[in-house]
């Protein structure tokens, strides 16, 4: 367990693709008007947002990242008695990150959730066993500290009188035999779509649902979304996770229904380890790029002195360049209006993996805090929250 907790190591794509099956275009399925209604999830900075009790059986969680960091769940048995304050003041021990697990946090026989990128929703209908969990997440943040560290962990009890629901039945069905997929059609049409998962293999077994953002081979897609969290998530992602399930035990039939929306691009369902993706083309397939971050845009901006600005509202900020004169110290008012949301501001040389220049401390809505930095070199930097890298960033130039 320690690995899980205090080492995320991301590879997304671990061989050439192949194809697997046939074209399908029908619509998603969907669980009856009769099943309940479907559990709402929500992960952000550093949160996980969702009921304390479920009932147990067929649920359907509607997980949504309504942050600006990539997030997943990963559910662990928890002992009676135990609870979210005993897990902070384990991850809180400087001890626990060289010494085993806890013995009362030991892995689950419930499904976890994988990576959502910011803005990405998914539908997964499984079978909750009665229990009391806890549910985490370890990506790291853009200082490389896990996000369970930071306190993106709570517990929740599967408990109750059991749901009537049956599993729904899923438009294709995706087969892990412990090597490869198989059932995977190679296209489909626009829209949602329900994907069966069976794990067939002797060990767990891990789909997660990708989007092509960028041209280029498998090769070229994996290097560049390795190069991409290994800086911390700089710059525009080349890939968006749109979710997925690790199913932790092999069994006969489908133990997981996976619903999502899907767009025109092209797609993969990545495995655990090192078995091949498996692609999808859908729609008229092609890239479907996002717009590129605002340190990717052209400097609009020049230095008019020493004492700068920026507020926050809304997850966004008021700008999208700043300026300071050359090997001057300067300051930036920093005025936070987002309520109960932490924010900061710090200064990143351009590049993928460059540590930062400068790092403003958590101000924490609605609040505001003065920060004094150094005189910088000529140059091009880029500007970001650190909470909200992806979608709070701009351009700081040195002139």
């Amino acid at each position: 367990m320690k690995p899980k907790m205090f080492a995320v190591a991301i590879s997304l794509f671990a061989a050439a693709a192949c194809s697997n099956a046939s074209v399908t275009t029908g619509a998603g399925a969907s669980p009856s008007t009769s099943d309940p209604a479907p559990v709402p999830i929500q992960l952000t900075e550093f949160q996980i947002i969702m009921p304390s009790e479920i009932a147990p059986g067929v649920q359907t969680l509607h997980i949504e990242n309504i942050g600006g960091m990539p997030h997943f769940m990963d559910i662990m048995s928890l002992a009676e008695g135990k609870t979210n304050d005993d897990i902070t003041a384990y991850l809180n021990d400087p001890k626990a990150a060289s010494g085993p697990g806890p013995s009362w946090l030991t892995p689950s026989t419930v499904p976890s959730f994988d990576l959502h990128s910011s803005g990405a929703s998914s539908d997964v209908t499984v079978n909750l066993e009665p229990g009391h969990y806890a549910a985490f997440c370890w990506m790291p943040d853009a200082q490389g500290q896990p996000h369970a560290i930071d306190g993106m962990h709570t517990v929740f009890d599967v408990t109750g009188e059991p749901t009537t629901a049956t599993m729904p039945t899923p438009e294709v069905t995706v087969t892990w035999d412990g090597s490869a997929f198989s059932g995977v059609p190679t296209a489909l049409s626009a829209g949602v779509h329900s994907f069966g998962l069976v794990n067939a293999g002797t060990k767990p077994a891990q789909y997660t649902f990708v989007q092509a953002l960028e041209d280029g081979d498998l090769a070229t897609l994996k290097s560049d979304a390795d190069a991409w969290f290994g800086s911390l998530y700089a710059g525009d992602p080349p890939v968006s996770f749109l979710g997925g399930v690790n199913l932790p035990t092999p069994g006969e039939g489908v133990q997981a229904v996976f619903s999502s929306d899907l767009t025109d691009g092209e797609y993969y369902i990545v495995p655990r380890g090192n078995g091949a993706p498996a692609p999808i083309t859908v729609g008229a397939g092609g890239v479907q790029s996002p717009s590129p971050s605002a340190s990717a845009e052209a400097a609009s901006c020049t230095p008019s002195g020493t004492d700068l600005s920026l507020t926050v509202a809304g997850l966004a900020f008021d700008t999208t360049c700043l300026a300071a004169p050359v090997d001057q110290p300067f300051t930036i008012a920093f005025d936070n209006q987002d309520a109960s949301v932490p924010h900061n501001l710090a200064i990143y040389p351009e590049g993928d993996g460059a540590k930062a220049v400068f790092t403003g401390a958590l101000v924490t809505g609605v609040a505001s805090q003065t920060y004094d930095v150094g005189g910088l070199p000529a140059g091009t930097y880029r500007f970001q929250c650190d909470v909200h890298p992806t979608t709070m960033n701009g351009t700081f130039i040195v002139g």
